[in-house]
């Protein structure tokens, strides 16, 4: 009786093993597709969830209301300010050649 246990249990093992050899192997060759697919997935998500923290962050700069939140509206917005801020240079430019030019004949 002794022999015949341990024999069974050997055949229990070793086709448990060659199962999870075959399941884990199998495993492998999805695991390969899946993360993937889901990698670029988490990629994609991430970064989507960074433009969302840039415009977040523009918007505050901005100092936008709430309504005025949505991504077009803070481009407008930043878009308003960049063209309000460089007409600000032009004239500070043509004050500051003036202010130069008045001084010089002050000498």
């Amino acid at each position: 009786m002794d022999t015949e246990n341990p024999a069974p249990i050997v055949e229990k093992d070793t086709t448990d093993a060659e199962t999870s050899l075959d399941s884990s192997h199998l495993g492998k060759k999805i695991q390969k597709k899946v993360p993937k697919r889901i990698h670029k997935a988490e990629r994609e998500k991430m970064k989507r969830e960074h433009l969302n923290e840039l415009f977040l962050g523009l918007a505050d700069a901005l100092e936008l209301s709430e309504q005025m939140n949505g991504k077009a509206s803070v481009l407008s917005e930043a878009a308003r300010f960049v063209k309000d801020m460089l007409s600000q240079i032009k004239h500070m430019r043509t004050e500051n050649t003036t202010l130069l030019s008045e001084s010089q004949y002050d000498v």
